[in-house]
This record gives structure tokens, sequence and C-alpha cells, in this order.
């Protein structure tokens, strides 16, 4: 492991599905590249990513984004809220911020990577599109070559 690697595993604590959140450079790790975001977007996705399957509620970050500003926070955190559905889905991170109506928002991986006989599987939720009794789609690296 070179020495920018090891520096760059001491900054980066958090992930979302499989990308590393550099805290300090303020920029979500993609396969060849960094995107940085700005500071509004970048702590409420660090609050959400820090509480994953969690309900934060809208005070919350508020208080914490906004220094408790409801008239300015209200309609920035849904501002910020919209964008950072947006940036998730440009740069196809496997990741979804339900809106809890009146409450707040949870973030949640919809892409779990495990390991499983030497393989792995990627198992991806839609619940979306899937009903009750479906069963998640399990891809393993194996079946993706064969014809």
């Amino acid at each position: 492991m070179s020495a920018l690697d090891s520096s760059l595993n001491e900054r980066v604590n958090l992930k979302i599905s499989g990308h590393l959140l550099d805290k300090q450079l303020q920029t979500i790790q993609l396969e060849n590249r960094f995107v940085r975001l700005r500071s509004k977007l970048w702590h409420v996705l660090i609050h959400l990513a820090e509480n994953q399957n969690n309900l934060v509620t809208r005070q919350e970050l508020i208080a914490l984004c906004w220094n408790g500003n409801g008239y300015t926070g209200e309609q920035g955190l849904t501002h910020t809220v919209c964008h950072l559905r947006r940036i998730l889905k440009r740069y196809n991170i496997q990741a979804k911020i339900t809106t809890i109506p009146k409450r707040g928002y949870v973030l949640q991986d919809t892409s779990i990577e495990f390991k499983q006989d030497n393989m792995v599987h990627i198992v991806q939720y839609s619940q979306d599109l899937m009903s009750h009794d479906e069963q998640p789609i399990e891809l393993s690296v194996s079946n993706l070559y064969q014809g």
C-alpha cells in the first residue's frame, strides 16, 4: 500500500454503496474519479450516511446545517435533498434517500455486497418495482459471464 493509499484510508470513515466518502476533502470516490460537493450538500449527505437506515429528522438537519434557522432551512433542506438525489442517480450510486412525510429522511444503501464460497454476489433491491412475494435479484460473478 502506498503512502497516498494509507493517507486516504486514514481520512475515509464512511461508505455509501461501496463508494468512499473523504470527510477532509468533501469528496465521494467513484471508480476512477472524485466528486466534490458543496458544503451544505456534503453536511447533509454525511449526516444521513452516519445514520444510514435510520430516520434523520428535518429539525435535526436544519439545526446542524442551517444553524437552526427554520425560515431558510426548510426550503434549503428540501432543495438540498432533491439535489443529492440527482447526484446519486447521475453517478449511479446505489443509495436512496426516502422522505418520511412531515418527519425527515432515511438514507438506504440499495446495493449490498457479500462474499459466499469465494464468489462476490451483488443483491439489488428495488422496493418500488418488487411485489412482496418476489425475491431480490442475485447476480454472481460466474453467472455474469455465462452466455
